[in-house]
């Protein structure tokens, strides 16, 4: 989910779509279910591949989790001065 993180203001609504996909692929199979289901997986798909690739910053994406030590000075700075927004959203925690 490398590119939900890229969504902005969409993000939670697409969070809460796949909370859902989630929830309905968990219970008993009916009618309503699969045609929720579809409308949201379409809803949620057509979302993520408007996504425009960012070479660097799907690359730095995709190590996440990871330790900071792990992390490029680039990479910081990838998320610092040019993604902001993006770096606002990773939280660091002591293991």
């Amino acid at each position: 989910m490398d590119r939900m993180a890229r969504l902005g203001f969409e993000r939670r609504s697409v969070e809460l779509r796949v909370e859902s996909l989630k929830r309905i692929a968990g219970a008993p199979p009916t009618v309503e279910n699969v045609d929720t289901f579809l409308e949201s997986y379409e809803a949620v798909s057509s979302r993520l591949a408007k996504v425009t690739p960012e070479g660097p910053l799907d690359a730095l994406l995709a190590k996440l989790p990871c330790h900071l030590d792990e992390l490029t000075d680039d990479e910081l700075r990838l998320l610092r001065v040019e993604h902001p927004d993006i770096g606002a959203q990773i939280v660091l925690r002591v293991e």
